[in-house]
């Protein structure tokens, strides 16, 4: 097995050579080949008779680095790669990645082998670190401060049902400023708990008004139930017992500074700053391109649907709800005969 050169022996090499020492003495001394020696020399040196430790320690540093590098991922083969980039561009997540690349290409990896892949990328001064969600770095959520609603009922009143996430129709709704002393829009974002099923409408103005206005939009151009909504405490949801009423839901409040309990929507809204980062005045943001990040949300398979994406997930829950209606209306036939 080869054995590789110290830095103190590669600074002994370099002492030697410019005191005129010879490779074979060199290696006599170091008690290696003098194939090592020379390949050494050959191999790391600055330039033509120009031997410098440091330069060769780090240089051959670099390419143990890159050697081992493309021994881990040899693996991952040229359709896998681009699979991976392509996947990327469109804000997917590794872990979405990963999972979905066993029903697309039939091929198995870990998300952790992507996260690698990309850092050695990075490593190698490419950019694919830079379509990570947060640019691979951790997500620090905020808060929000309490503020008065009249008649709130909070998240401890909402059924038990809901945090098992066992049906459609339990959403999570918040609101996405502009940038400070720009635009006056905002994004209103509703998700589903169980399908992840995602709503975005752009409002004029962070307004009760207006969030009302939008929810009766989503409930009057959507065949999804809409049992509970749970928001913070913000004052552009005061209307809620008005939203309530028009689209037959009960109405529920986060608990002050707890944005784990709607951790659905801040990732949403996560996933959203990725198209439109913070800085972003929303009034330059056209429906069009709104509509194309809803379309991308709910296009792209979750861990926790099982790769599956919310629109696969809803289009099955649609398809289960006509078999049933029209199994209950055959069975109502049948019976006033």
């Amino acid at each position: 097995m080869a054995k590789q050169l110290t830095q103190s022996q590669r600074y002994y090499i370099c002492l030697k050579i410019a005191n005129n020492f010879s490779q074979t003495r060199i290696a006599k001394d170091l008690k290696v080949h003098r194939s090592t020696i020379c390949r050494e020399i050959k191999r790391n040196q600055r330039g033509k008779n120009d031997y410098d430790s440091d330069y060769a320690d780090k240089k051959a540093k670099l390419r143990r680095s890159q050697a081992s590098g493309s021994k881990v991922f040899k693996k991952l083969s040229k359709p896998m790669k681009e699979y991976i980039y392509n996947k990327l561009t469109e804000k997917w997540s590794p872990e979405q990645i990963a999972g979905r690349m066993k029903i697309d290409l039939g091929k198995s990896i870990s998300h952790e082998t992507i996260y690698k892949y990309v850092k050695f990328d990075k490593h190698m001064g490419g950019n694919l670190f830079k379509m990570l969600p947060h640019r691979g770095k951790k997500y620090r959520y905020g808060s929000k401060n309490n503020r008065t609603i009249i008649d709130r009922v909070d998240i401890s009143h909402r059924p038990k049902i809901v945090d098992k996430k066992i049906r459609i129709g339990d959403f999570e709704i918040d609101t996405v400023v502009s940038a400070k002393n720009t635009g006056r829009s905002c994004l209103l974002t509703m998700v589903d708990r169980k399908s992840k099923l995602t709503f975005i409408r752009k409002l004029k103005n962070k307004t009760a008004l207006g969030v009302q206005s939008s929810l009766d939009d989503i409930y009057l151009n959507t065949i999804i139930p809409i049992h509970t909504i749970t928001s913070d405490n913000g004052t552009e949801f005061t209307n809620h017992k008005t939203i309530s009423q028009n689209i037959a839901c009960t109405f529920y409040f986060a608990r002050p500074y707890r944005s784990c309990d709607r951790g659905l929507n801040e990732h949403t809204n996560g996933q959203i700053r990725r198209y439109l980062p913070k800085g972003t005045n929303f009034d330059t943001i056209s429906e069009d391109v709104i509509k194309k990040i809803e379309n991308d949300l709910n296009n792209r398979p979750r861990k926790s649907l099982n790769y599956r994406t919310p629109k696969e997930v809803i289009d099955k829950y649609l398809q289960r709800v006509s078999h049933n209606n029209m199994r209950r209306k055959k069975a109502s036939v049948a019976f006033h005969r």
